[in-house]
């Protein structure tokens, strides 16, 4: 089959009812983030570059293509790319991977990215085959558990159950800096920044929280996706009650997965972890640049997670999922 032609272009204001229409013909009505199919709210988030997107058009000039960059990681020079998606008859057309070329060189210039995240999701690994193929280097560092619903892919038919996702980086902008490792995590976290294209240098964690600190954790909602985040900006002695306190809010409001994002720079963060972990949460991954410097992903799942909804495309992963699969099993034993 003959490979057509795409050009890659930013959004304009008049591409909004044709993104939108995009959004519906690939997720229905499902998809957790409710901007995205109103078109007003669309073009207000994009006036205030909270949501950057760009599309891929045709020869004939149609939206074949369409993805966007926004803001996630508490420090803003991080971005993520996502909510890639095609046209059902654009498909097998390498679309995917020149919006995410286009992404990591001409928009990350733009707006002074210097590192460019991704959740490659693994219901397929068709995403994840697609990165692997960019001119920018990307690197794995780890996994995230269940964070989309099953409802959101009923209209392709392709999830069995909730839908887990491949935590990745591309590097646009180097800072080296140290990180202290979790003693429980000697193996695990050593192995993911093997191929991390920045010095790290890395040390035991083996400090206590400390007494005269306190404990700042905010919290940060995805749409109805049915997960919740607690962002632990600081650690202190009072960790287990004030971290408690939040989780206990957002266990009683009916979620199911929730993620904690840790200080890899903190030399007590092993101590936090090891409270985490008596509570049910497990590894997840490294953060690259997350707080500026790195942050480490940890994941509690209410029930059983989908295990055997989860493909993965390389084999470095395979080995990072290993160890998150370890790490549930003994946290949840």
């Amino acid at each position: 089959m003959q490979k057509r032609t795409y050009r890659i272009e930013p959004f304009q204001t008049a591409d909004a009812q044709e993104a939108t229409d995009l959004i519906k013909e690939v997720y229905g009505d499902k998809f957790p983030i409710g901007m995205i199919y109103d078109p007003v709210e669309l073009l207000a988030a994009v006036k205030e570059e909270k949501f950057i997107p760009f599309v891929a058009r045709s020869s004939d000039n149609r939206i074949a293509g369409f993805t966007a960059i926004y803001p996630l990681a508490p420090y803003k020079g991080v971005r993520e790319m996502g909510l890639a998606v095609a046209r059902l008859q654009d498909r097998n057309q390498g679309i995917s991977g020149l919006l995410y070329d286009y992404g990591l060189t001409v928009v990350a210039k733009q707006f002074g990215i210097e590192l460019m995240y991704g959740e490659a999701v693994c219901n397929h690994t068709y995403t994840q085959r697609a990165i692997a193929k960019l001119k920018v280097p990307v690197v794995e560092t780890g996994l995230a558990l269940d964070i989309m619903p099953a409802e959101a892919y009923e209209k392709e038919q392709s999830a069995s159950g909730r839908v887990s996702a491949v935590c990745i980086f591309g590097v646009l902008a180097r800072k080296p800096h140290s990180v202290y490792i979790p003693a429980v995590y000697n193996k695990s976290l050593p192995f993911i920044y093997e191929n991390i294209e920045d010095k790290r240098t890395l040390l035991p964690s083996t400090d206590t929280l400390p007494a005269g600190k306190k404990t700042e954790v905010s919290v940060q909602t995805v749409g109805h996706s049915g997960m919740w985040r607690l962002i632990v900006h600081e650690a202190g002695a009072d960790f287990d009650r004030v971290f408690g306190r939040q989780e206990e809010e957002l266990m009683k409001s009916g979620h199911t997965v929730l993620q904690a994002w840790l200080k890899l720079a903190s030399p007590s963060v092993g101590d936090a972890v090891d409270r985490l972990r008596k509570k049910g949460y497990f590894l997840g991954g490294v953060l690259l640049r997350w707080f500026d410097e790195d942050g480490l992903l940890m994941q509690k799942i209410t029930g059983l997670p989908n295990w055997e909804g989860i493909h993965i495309h390389s084999e470095r992963m395979k080995k990072v999922m290993d160890f998150v699969k370890q790490d549930w099993l003994e946290t949840n034993s």
